[in-house]
């Protein structure tokens, strides 16, 4: 499988995400528990270990990067010297 980064746009890595899904990608969102103090309360949430940041997988070569680009919630793919480039595996099985 081939594995891609994308930058997603503010605070919207779970909207980026569902959608994603939607069009048959594999979305990983490596998420960490955070607990912060609100109006003296403690609360623990879900948030992501690199915000506005998430990876798509695919088995396929052929993929349509314009869609994937105006996908809701996604800033842009990114790519090395403007070409979409994969990640080596390593690197996401590492996370």
């Amino acid at each position: 499988m081939d594995w891609y980064l994308i930058q997603t746009k503010p605070k919207a890595h779970f909207i980026a995400s569902e959608q994603l899904e939607r069009q048959n990608f594999e979305v990983f969102l490596p998420l960490i528990l955070k607990t912060s103090k609100v109006a003296n309360k403690f609360t623990t949430k879900a948030v992501p270990i690199f915000p506005s940041y998430l990876f798509i997988g695919t088995h396929t070569k052929k993929v349509s990067w314009k869609s994937v680009n105006a996908t809701r919630g996604v800033s842009r793919v990114i790519t090395l010297d403007g070409k979409y480039r994969p990640l080596g595996d390593h690197i996401v099985e590492g996370l």
